[in-house]
C-alpha cells in the first residue's frame, strides 16, 4: 500500500498554494496527468478555486496542455466525486445508468415532515411529561415540550451518517454509558415531612407582610398540598420555595434543613435516572420507525441519498475490475478538510489512497474537536495523532495499514 501524506494546515496557512505546489511538482514528475487527479474538500466552491488556482499554477509552470485536462479531474465534495465515480461505473452498483439522488435539503425536509406523523398520541404524552420532569428549557425560562423533534433529528443524522444498522445494540450502549456517567445517589424523599412543612408555611405565610411575593407563595403552597403525589416539577417547585423561604423562616419550620439536604440531591434521584432512560428508548423507538418510513419512501420513489452514495462507493471500491481501472486513470488524491470527514468518508478516502499512487491528506488537527454532521472526533484525533506527534512537522508519510480503523457502534 501506499504513503499517504499529511499536510498540517490551518486557516491562512498557504494551504491552497502548498497543494498546487504538489499538483505542479507531480506533473512535471511524470508521475500523473492533470486529469488523473481526484481531490475532494468540503465544499464545491473550494474545489473550484482549487482547480482555478491550479490552472492558473500549470500555465505558469508552461503547461498549458495539463491546465486543459484539469477540467476533466474528479474534483469536488465526497458526494460530488461518489456521483461522477458511480456514474462511470454503474453497471457495476445495481443503481442503473441514471442515478436519481435526494438532495440533503428534500431528506432533512421529509424527515421533518416524518415527525408530525410517526409518535402515536400516547408517545407525545409522554414527551411532554418527561420534558416537565427532565426540565427541557425553552426561552424565557417556559418548558419546551416540542425539544425531542431536534434530539431526534441529531439521533437520526447520526444513525444515518454512521451507516448504523444494528440500532438496538446502540441503543444498549447508550443505556449503559447513562448508568456509567450519571451520578446516582439514594435519595429517600420524606414526603410526610414535607407536607407538614407545607402546613407550617399555609399557616405562616399569611402573617408575612402583604406582597404580591407573598399571595403567589400563598397559592403555589396550596396548590401543593391539594396534590396526592409529588411529581419531579413539584419537588423542585417545594425546593425553590423552601429556599427563597428558608434564610427568614428557617427557624420557623422544623427539620428544614433534612429537606433542603434531600431536594439538593433531587436531580440525582432513581425518578430522574428512570426517566432519562425512558426518553432515550423513547427516541430510538421513534428514530427506528422515522428511518423504517424514509428507507420505503426512497425504495418506492428508486431514490438514493448522500449516505446511500457513500455505501455504494465504498462497496464500488472493493470492486477488483474497478480497481484495476482506476489504477490507470487516478494517480493523485488530495483529501482537504479531512478533519470534517465520516468514519465512511475515511474508509473512502482510505481505500482510494491504496489505489492511487500517492495521497496528501490536508486537516487542521485543531479543529477535530468540532463535531460536523456524521463526523467522530475521537476516531479523526487518532488519525491525527497517528499521522504525526511533532507539531514541527509540518508533514509526516504513513502507511495507510497504521491508520486506526473505525468499527465501534456509537452511543448516543
Amino acid at each position: 500500500m501506499k504513503n499517504i501524506t499529511f499536510i498540517n494546515a490551518g486557516a491562512g496557512s498557504g494551504k491552497t498554494y502548498s497543494l498546487t505546489a504538489q499538483l505542479v511538482k507531480s506533473i512535471k514528475a511524470g508521475e500523473c496527468q492533470a486529469n488523473e487527479i481526484v481531490l475532494t474538500t468540503f465544499t464545491d466552491k473550494a474545489a473550484s478555486e482549487f482547480k482555478a488556482k491550479a490552472r492558473e499554477a500549470l500555465i505558469a509552470a508552461g503547461m498549458p496542455d495539463q491546465a486543459n485536462l484539469l477540467s476533466s479531474a474528479a474534483m469536488g465534495t465526497v458526494h460530488s466525486v461518489a456521483y461522477l465515480l458511480l456514474k462511470d461505473y454503474w453497471y457495476h452498483t445495481g443503481l442503473g445508468v441514471n442515478l436519481n439522488v435526494l438532495p440533503q435539503d428534500d431528506t432533512d425536509f421529509f424527515i421533518n415532515q416524518a415527525l408530525a406523523n410517526i409518535p402515536t398520541s400516547a408517545e407525545l404524552a409522554q414527551l411532554s411529561e418527561i420534558a416537565r420532569d427532565l426540565e427541557f428549557n425553552g426561552d424565557f425560562g417556559s418548558i419546551d415540550e416540542n425539544l425531542w423533534k431536534s434530539h431526534l433529528i441529531n439521533m437520526m443524522n447520526i444513525v444515518l451518517g454512521f451507516q448504523i444498522e444494528d440500532l438496538d445494540q446502540c441503543r444498549q450502549k447508550s443505556l449503559a454509558q447513562v448508568d456509567q456517567i450519571y451520578p446516582l445517589k439514594d435519595v429517600k424523599m420524606d414526603v410526610d415531612l414535607i407536607r407538614r412543612q407545607l402546613k407550617q408555611l399555609e399557616i405562616i405565610l399569611p402573617n408575612e407582610v402583604s406582597s404580591e411575593a407573598r399571595e403567589k407563595r400563598i397559592d403555589s403552597t396550596n396548590d401543593l398540598l391539594s396534590k396526592g403525589e409529588f411529581s419531579l416539577p413539584d419537588l423542585r417547585k417545594i425546593q425553590s420555595l423552601f429556599d427563597d423561604l428558608g434564610i427568614r423562616l428557617g427557624n420557623k419550620l422544623k427539620d428544614l434543613e433534612i429537606t433542603q439536604h434531600q431536594l439538593a440531591d433531587l436531580h440525582y434521584s432513581e425518578p430522574v435516572l428512570k426517566q432519562l432512560k425512558k426518553y432515550i428508548n423513547l427516541l430510538f423507538d421513534l428514530a427506528k420507525r422515522s428511518i423504517e418510513k424514509y428507507e420505503e419512501y426512497k425504495k418506492e420513489e428508486k431514490l438514493i441519498d448522500f449516505n446511500d452514495m457513500e455505501i455504494y462507493l465504498w462497496k464500488l471500491l472493493q470492486n477488483k475490475n474497478v480497481e484495476d481501472d482506476l489504477r490507470k486513470r487516478c494517480k493523485l488524491v488530495f483529501v482537504d478538510e479531512f478533519q470534517d470527514s465520516s468514519p465512511i468518508q475515511i474508509q473512502i478516502f482510505s481505500r482510494l489512497s491504496e489505489i492511487a499512487g500517492q495521497s496528501y491528506w490536508v486537516g487542521d488537527p485543531k479543529q477535530a474537536i468540532f463535531n460536523f454532521r456524521g463526523t467522530d472526533p475521537a476516531l479523526i484525533q487518532a488519525i491525527i495523532n497517528e499521522f504525526g506527534k511533532d507539531d514541527n512537522d509540518r508533514s509526516k508519510e504513513i502507511r495507510n495499514s497504521n491508520l486506526p480503523q473505525y468499527t465501534d457502534i456509537p452511543c448516543i
